[in-house]
């Protein structure tokens, strides 16, 4: 157990405190931790104070937040963002083993606005494991607030451009995938082959192949 950081057992949990910073600090790295699930994990905040970034390492839930409704699975990040209501739990089945951080400040929520993802929640198949690892490591190796918060802010804004990054190409593939099924929707009596599609989408044909069967 690391000694340097305040660690409560809660449950399924392992949740360790950071070093307290004032209130009106940028950025702060609130609490981290690993969360073991079992088949009564239900968690329920409202108005959120803290953003709360998961990865699903294996196991699957529900998330409920922002009028929004979804199944995460092994593999996938999600965002609880701050000041919204959030319902969350596993699956009674095949509950959640997932590793988060909570983060707080101005900084975090001008970040997710620059990146256009102060809206988006579920982030399919895009895996944020080792920059979450990378950010408990560095909470664990001091207990100097002002260092922690230096060095896990870089990472968490390196974290956020890939989210990014992968989010908004899986984002255009799902849209170049919609418009392909309604081409076929509107030629459903001809005899479509895999080139009138790649004509119809300006992509190779490997490319076109490779994304339904994502699909």
């Amino acid at each position: 157990m690391n000694q340097r950081a305040s660690v409560l057992r809660k449950k399924n949990e392992d949740i360790f405190d950071t070093p307290i910073m004032p209130d009106e600090y940028p950025f702060w790295i609130c609490q981290y931790g690993h969360t073991y699930s079992d088949v009564s994990y239900h968690e329920i905040s409202t108005k959120s104070q803290i953003t709360r970034i998961e990865y699903i390492i294996s196991g699957k839930g529900v998330i409920n937040s922002k009028n929004f409704s979804c199944i995460v699975n092994e593999g996938d990040t999600y965002i609880l963002h701050e000041g919204d209501d959030h319902n969350y739990y596993s699956d009674l089945t095949n509950p959640m083993d997932k590793i988060w951080i909570n983060v707080k400040g101005k900084l975090v929520q001008d970040i997710m606005k620059i990146y256009h993802l102060d809206d988006v929640i579920l982030f399919k198949h895009i895996n944020s494991r080792d920059w979450i690892e990378s950010i408990h490591e560095i909470c664990k190796r001091t207990n100097d607030p002002y260092v922690i918060q230096s060095q896990v802010s870089a990472v968490f804004l390196n974290m956020v451009q890939y989210l990014s990054k992968h989010y908004m190409f899986s984002q255009s593939n799902i849209d170049f995938l919609d418009d392909i099924r309604s081409y076929i929707d509107l030629h459903i009596q001809d005899n479509i082959t895999i080139d009138d599609l790649t004509k119809f989408s300006n992509k190779s044909v490997e490319h076109t192949i490779r994304l339904f069967k994502l699909r």
